[in-house]
């Protein structure tokens, strides 16, 4: 997850082993965020990765596409899930997966089951999903991670008048997030929107929009340039945004200032 931090005392250890169809699940780890569940797990072929992927392969490819859905406590989620994912040998992958479990109380004693709606294994895209369903019991209370929180207030307006106003910036040993409201949302054009700047100590900061919908949106600090450094007392942030292209294909990447500078005071956080 590019954290440096120890989650020793917010994870569930899980180590769950399923084989089916040449493909191997390892359901490694599972960490409590606040309003996201994140899931490691590793995927093993019977075939080299070369071999399943040929000249495309790359750490972004993954043959084994599964936990599309979610239950805790019996209750199904519709919510939406990004990750990323690289090859740790020739023939095994590792992911790490995040749903959005918006308001749902996960206090106290939790029954989950992770499910695949579909499952392409080694090209083959009629296996049976429901062959590598997983479900575990872990507590709430002992994977809640200690948040700090501060408010915000900040406005701005894309070209298309669609309004963000950032309401949350929240702490803890996974990362830093930003939550924001969205009002007069419009579906076209298509943007993406990225929170930039430096911290007090001129290292650069950005965080992305991990998820944007036509009433809230998430960023989370990108730690590409590293972790926050525990020393930061302020963030200065700026919004800029890129166009998606109305056809499809990639997006052009060149971002727009969409809003003026704002700073985020760390020594108020509670």
């Amino acid at each position: 997850m590019g954290i440096q931090k120890n989650l020793d005392d917010y994870k569930t250890v899980i180590n769950k082993v399923i084989t089916n169809h040449g493909v191997t699940v390892q359901l490694n780890e599972v960490i409590l965020d606040g309003d996201e569940l994140t899931v490691s797990y590793n995927v093993t072929y019977d075939k080299k990765l070369s071999e399943i992927y040929g000249e495309n392969q790359s750490e972004d490819n993954e043959a084994w596409h599964g936990f599309n859905g979610i239950s805790i406590n019996s209750r199904e989620l519709n919510t939406g899930s990004g990750g990323g994912s690289r090859s740790v040998d020739d023939y095994t992958i590792q992911s790490v997966l995040t749903y959005d479990i918006g308001d749902l109380d996960l206090s106290g004693d939790l029954d989950i089951k992770l499910s695949c709606s579909s499952v392409e294994a080694n090209g083959d895209v009629n296996k049976k999903s429901d062959k590598w369903g997983f479900e575990f019991k872990t507590n709430g209370d002992q994977l809640k991670i200690d948040t700090k929180e501060l408010s915000l207030n900040n406005k701005f307006t894309l070209e298309n008048d669609t309004q963000y106003t950032l309401k949350k910036y929240t702490s803890n040993a996974v990362g830093q997030k930003i939550y924001a409201s969205v009002s007069n949302f419009k579906m076209e054009p298509t943007y993406n929107v990225d929170l930039k700047g430096t911290d007090n100590l001129g290292n650069k900061v950005e965080f992305y929009a991990s998820h944007s919908s036509k009433d809230n949106a998430l960023f989370k600090i990108e730690n590409i340039y590293g972790n926050l450094n525990e020393n930061v007392k302020i963030l200065t942030l700026t919004p800029y945004v890129a166009k998606y292209p109305e056809q499809g294909g990639k997006m052009d990447g060149e971002y727009k200032q969409v809003g003026e500078p704002f700073t985020i005071e760390l020594a108020q956080l509670k």
